[in-house]
């Protein structure tokens, strides 16, 4: 947790979620947080140490209930799951057009799944992309509105990292060699 707040870089699908979720209250995580938000990030931690303590209490006293949930067919939960989630996303505005995204979006992360994209690169690059987008319009307001291709090849670390980013692309194309089981 504490490697996403301060770079603002999620390491997993849950924790771009969660910083999806703090960028919507205002919140702008990266290496000023803990200048800017100091409250917060001793909030949150404090919370996570009460929150483990909680969590291994209330799990000796969930054990039994959990496994006979969890031991129900199939043909049971998931209409069950698929109410409350149709319930949780109406009761956030009251509005249809919520069901429709939830709908919308449970299409996509199934089709995603049957052709075997992976969902956590898309989260990431929603989450990213925004803070990309600034960044690239300052660092273009910096160099003047050069060519992002001038301003990379200029400076011999923009031209070794575009190297390397080349480099890693045209790796990613090529087919990879399966090692012989021994």
């Amino acid at each position: 947790m504490l490697p996403s707040l301060v770079l603002g870089i999620p390491g997993s699908a849950p924790m771009a979620a969660f910083l999806a979720a703090l960028n919507l209250h205002g919140i702008i995580v990266g290496p000023t947080i803990s200048m800017e938000q100091p409250g917060l990030l001793y909030f949150m931690y404090g919370t996570l140490i009460i929150a483990n303590i909680a969590m291994y209490f209330c799990a000796f006293a969930l054990i039994k209930p959990s496994v006979k949930l969890f031991s129900l067919p199939r043909e049971i939960l998931l209409p069950i799951i698929t109410l409350l989630c149709f319930i949780g996303a109406f009761a956030q505005k009251l509005a249809m057009f919520d069901i429709y995204l939830m709908f919308g979006f449970g299409l996509l992360g199934f089709f995603m799944r049957k052709a075997d994209i992976p969902i956590g690169p898309m989260v990431l690059g929603v989450i990213l992309g925004n803070m990309l987008d600034e960044n690239f319009r300052r660092a273009m307001l910096v160099f003047e509105r050069q060519s992002i291709l001038e301003v990379l090849v200029d400076r011999p670390l923009g031209a070794i990292l575009l190297v390397i980013v080349i480099l890693t692309f045209i790796g990613s194309l090529l087919p990879k060699k399966k090692k012989p089981r021994d």
